[in-house]
Order: structure tokens, then sequence, then C-alpha cells
């Protein structure tokens, strides 16, 4: 059975017979040719390309291009990983890849899950994110341990991250491009996605890829390769602006500025010259400060925000030890609702209701206490604690000794960094129970980090 598999003739033959058979089950041609490519590609490319481009797929196409092409490429991708992984390591786990402190932290997160959807009748719920959750721990420690056996694996698992953030960044400026400049005359507020329909989720994926052009722009010497990614730079940055996810703005201009404080101090001095600059720019010249007003919503950031705050503020008041139930914060939302019913606050809290999906407390600790109660809210800290606490000791163990893996440390910090201020004001972009389109462009970064840190092999105990 090994050597038939073996054949080349075997191989190929499967990899248009195994994606014709789906078309017949799915009866859609455009995804049937779409799979019958993709399973050539499988077998025609080296792992070096395949590997990031799994990434890839999971960051574009497993967003919300196509409900019916997502679960299946998921699970695809999901099981040629697991092979791939079972290929080159066998079955034996090398624990010693992540430290001992997070097996144990998402080990007890995942267990908090279990027990407040026990204790809140929420049995499905807690059951699901917890695998959901486990699932997607395991694909990250997949991708940590593949990425080591690559030369190129960790700079390619970068890269994949700004190539995918450029590919949205062109649909953002093409859906921009296509409803006009209207919304200038009437006021409107705008909000363009692209090929992500959950904004926010859009917002998470630019704001992860500006620091890391920033990133490789840091180390570039070359006056092309230079102009290059400031190209990019720019490009992703209109179009994170275009999404109108303020959070995510936030989170992009802290990354970069913190990467800065800790790697080129110099230039953090002249970003910042520019930008006061700029501030003084919009306050002389009345009509651009209007526009970007207009375009950021500066007087309504926390508006409806501030009503969630306060339904989650009551959540948490009576259901402080167990929250809850993961998942179940909206089913409150209308029993602690603080405005009247038919208002406009009322309307704006509904769409929070009928679209967030998940997190809807608008805050990452919020999100954790209310549907977790105080054990949720433990993991956060805890998390936050665990990975400074990390990081750091890296940072100052490769000062002076390692760059390359020192500037990854710095990476690391920032994007973390810039995701917990996110958090002030979403839920999503850290740890939301595994959700794939939200968590992993973090997440791809922290394997990073993960890989680079683990070649050393020395963990704080």
């Amino acid at each position: 059975m090994e050597n038939l598999l073996e054949n080349r003739k075997v191989q190929i033959g499967l990899a248009f017979i195994l994606p014709l058979i789906t078309v017949l089950l799915i009866h859609n041609l455009v995804i049937g040719l779409a799979l019958i490519s993709a399973a050539v590609l499988f077998y025609t490319l080296s792992d070096e390309v395949l590997i990031p481009l799994t990434l890839f797929a999971f960051l574009i196409f497993t967003s919300d291009v196509s409900e019916i092409i997502r679960p299946i490429l998921t699970l695809v991708i999901l099981a040629w990983l697991t092979f791939k992984y079972v290929n080159k390591f066998g079955l034996t786990i090398d624990f010693n890849l992540f430290p001992k402190s997070l097996y144990f932290l998402f080990g007890y997160l995942i267990t908090v899950l279990l027990i407040s959807g026990f204790i809140n009748s929420a049995y499905i719920n807690g059951i699901t994110f917890a695998v959901k959750s486990l699932v997607f721990l395991s694909m990250i420690f997949i991708y940590t341990a593949l990425s080591q056996e690559s030369k190129n694996g960790k700079r390619n698992f970068l890269l994949v991250l700004i190539i995918a953030a450029l590919v949205l960044s062109i649909s953002v400026l093409i859906e921009f491009y296509k409803a006009g400049i209207g919304f200038i005359i009437s006021n409107v507020v705008i909000r363009y996605g692209g090929i992500y329909s959950n904004i926010n989720a859009a917002g998470v994926l630019l704001s992860t890829a500006v620091p890391v052009i920033v990133f490789f722009l840091s180390k570039e010497k070359h006056q092309a390769s230079r102009i290059f990614y400031f190209v990019l730079l720019a490009i992703i940055s209109v179009s994170l602006i275009i999404t109108n996810s303020r959070a995510s703005i936030l989170a992009a201009a802290v990354g970069t500025l913190i990467y800065l404080f800790l790697i080129n101090r110099k230039l953090l001095k002249r970003l910042l010259l520019f930008s006061s600059l700029f501030v003084v720019i919009l306050i002389l010249f009345t009509p651009i400060y209007d526009l970007i007003s207009t375009v950021l919503r500066f007087e309504r950031i926390v508006n409806t925000r501030s009503y969630i705050w306060d339904i989650a503020y009551d959540i948490i008041s009576n259901n402080i030890i167990f929250g809850v139930g993961p998942g179940m914060f909206p089913n409150f939302i209308y029993k602690y609702l603080p405005v009247m019913l038919g208002t406009w606050d009322e309307q704006s809290i509904n769409f929070v209701y009928s679209e967030a999906g998940l997190g809807h407390a608008h805050n990452f600790f919020l999100f954790y206490f209310s549907e977790l109660g105080l054990l949720g809210l433990l993991f956060t800290v805890a998390f936050a604690v665990l990975f400074y606490n990390l990081a750091f000791r890296y940072f100052n163990k490769f000062k002076g000794s390692n760059y390359t893996d020192f500037r990854i440390t710095a990476l690391a910090i920032s994007l973390f960094t810039g995701a917990l201020a996110r958090g002030i004001f979403e839920s999503i972009g850290i740890f939301s129970y595994g959700w794939i389109e939200r968590d992993l462009p973090l997440w791809i970064v922290l394997a990073v980090f993960f890989s680079t840190i683990n070649k050393n092999r020395v963990y704080a105990k």
C-alpha cells in the first residue's frame, strides 16, 4: 500500500479524482476546479512553499469568501498538516516546543470552558469551544514544529502575513473605489472590509501586518527593497484606515511604536516628530481634520461600547465566579439593556447582538470575565504575565548576542502589546476560543517566536 501511494501516477490520479468526487457532492464547478488546482499544487510544490501556503489559505479563504469552501478547506488543511507532522516526527510530541507553563495555562482554560459551560447549562458551547481551542492550539504547535524544519520557515511565515494583508488591502481599495467618495458630502460612516465581511477581523490582519513590514524594513539595506516595503506599508496602512477599525488602527500604532522603541529609538524619534507635525497640520487645516474625523468617527469611539460595557458589568455582578457560560453573552444583552427599545442606541446594540458572532463585550478582559467569571479573568491576566515574563527574559538574553532572534522577540512583544491595546475596545485578536480568522495573525508571529526560543532549549522554570 505504501509503495502504491508513492507512485507518482497514483498520486496525480488521486489529486484529480478526489476533487471531482467533491464536485459531484457539492454541485459547484468553480469550487471543484479550485480544489483540483489545490490538489495539483499539493503534489508539485515543496513543503517549504506549501506550509506557508496553507497559512495563506487560512487567512484568506477561511474568512468569509465562501461558507461552503471554508469548512472543507479547513478540514483538508488540518488533515494534511497532521499527516506532515506524523510523517516527520512520528507520534512523538516534543513538549519542549512550548514552555510548560503555556500547556498548564491553556489546559486550565479548556477546563474552565467545560466547567462554566456545564454549570450554566451551556453544554454544547462549552464542549464546542473547548474542542475548537484545542484544535487551534494543536495547529499552532504543528506550525511551530514544521517551521523549524525549513531554513526559511520563520521568514516565510512572516511574509505570508504581509502577502495575505496585501490581498485583503487590494480588495478593500477596490470596494472603496466602487463605492465612491459620496460619504464626504453625506457625512455617512464608511467601513469597508473587502473580502472579509467581518470588518474588525480585517482590521486584525492588517494591523498585524504593519509592524511585520516595519520589522523587514528596519533590517533592509538595499534602497530598492526599502522603497518596496514602504509602498507595501502605505497600501496596507491606507486600507487599514479605510476599514475604519479604530481599535486595529490603535493596535498597529502601538505595535509599531513599541517595536521601534525596542529596536531603533532614533527612528522612533523621527517618526514621533513627523507625527507631531502631522497633528499640527490637522489642527491648522480644519477641512482636513473634519474629513478624518468623519472617516474615523472620533465622536463615536465609546458610545455604543459604553452601553455594552454596562451590560457586561451587570452580567459580571450577577455571575462573578463562573460567568454566564462560553458564548452566552448575547443571551443576556436584552436582559440588562440600559437603553429604551426602539431608540438609535438600542439599534446599535442590536447590530452588535446580531453581527458580532463572539466577543460581544468589546473588551478582551470583560469578554472572559463576563462569560467565564473570575476563572476566565484569571486566564487573561496569567496569559499576559506569562508571555511578558518569557519574552523579556529572551529579549535580554538575545540582546547583543543574536540580533535576528532579538528582533523577532521584539516583534512578538510589540504585536502582543498592540493586541492588548486593541483588547481595550475589541475582544478579538488574542484568543477568541480558537477562532482562526480572528486569532491566527497574532499566533503566526507567536509561533515564529516560540520556534526561535525553542532552538535554545532554555525555558524559564
